[in-house]
């Protein structure tokens, strides 16, 4: 008589009284192990005294099944500003941010690949959206560029003179976080960042022209218009 020395072995395999064993399916990535060890006793029928044991190992190979996932983003007080994960919806984060601000974005963005061994191996980037005709990238990049099973990656400035509120088109911005399986590029997951910036007072008005030139009649009167002289200021208070 051939049994398993714990019955919880028996989620994952099967024998039967002439010693044959039998794998169930296994969801290596779902329990997190990738070694089993089992004992099993062979005993006599009549006699269950008189017995041996055996103890067998195997070892589960991961496949490339997952793509990384952006698990969730926080901000730099480590609070979770974040959407469900399991949420089918489009996955984006909005913040706002000071023109003319060199340094890194209050976000901080975690990105997960349950697989093991090379096939845990991710990229990450900003991508630009198609219907955008400005390409925000230019603006920013996120660090680092790859990481493994789990990692914490940062956008900052990379050309602060984009990151400008009188610049037409850069007021409102935005692009995606992609991170992609390094073997398997068409495993991939995106989270859409917008910002929008802040205007402050950062602009000195301006006389339409440099230099104005008028002739007065000496018979003009009190309060008789003489020319009109503009100014403008680009910021937007």
């Amino acid at each position: 008589m051939v049994l398993w020395e714990d019955d919880e072995e028996a989620n994952y395999i099967s024998i039967d009284n002439n010693g044959t064993i039998s794998v169930k399916p296994i969801d290596r990535d779902k329990d997190d192990i990738s070694t089993y060890v089992f004992e099993i006793v062979a005993y006599e029928v009549p006699d269950p005294i008189w017995n041996t044991s055996l103890t067998i190992t195997f070892f589960v190979l991961d496949i490339d099944n997952n793509p990384p996932l952006v698990r969730w983003i926080m901000d730099a007080s480590f609070d979770n500003v974040t959407f469900p994960v399991d949420d089918d919806t489009e996955k984006s984060t909005e913040m706002r941010f000071l023109e003319n601000t060199d340094g890194t974005l209050n976000l901080t963005i975690f990105i997960r690949d349950i697989d093991t061994g090379e096939n845990a191996q991710f990229s990450v980037e900003l991508e630009d959206l198609e219907e955008n005709e400005i390409t925000y990238t230019d603006a920013f990049m996120i660090v680092p560029t790859a990481g493994y099973r789990t990692g914490q990656f940062q956008i900052t400035v990379r050309n602060v003179t984009y990151i400008d509120y009188e610049l037409p088109g850069w007021i409102d911005i935005s692009f995606n976080v992609l991170t992609r399986g390094v073997l398997d590029s068409t495993k991939e997951d995106r989270i859409l960042v917008k910002i929008t910036l802040i205007d402050y007072n950062d602009e000195t008005p301006e006389f339409e022209e440099t230099e104005y030139s008028v002739s007065i009649n000496e018979t003009a009167k009190k309060g008789e218009f003489i020319i009109q002289i503009l100014a403008t200021d680009l910021d937007a208070e």
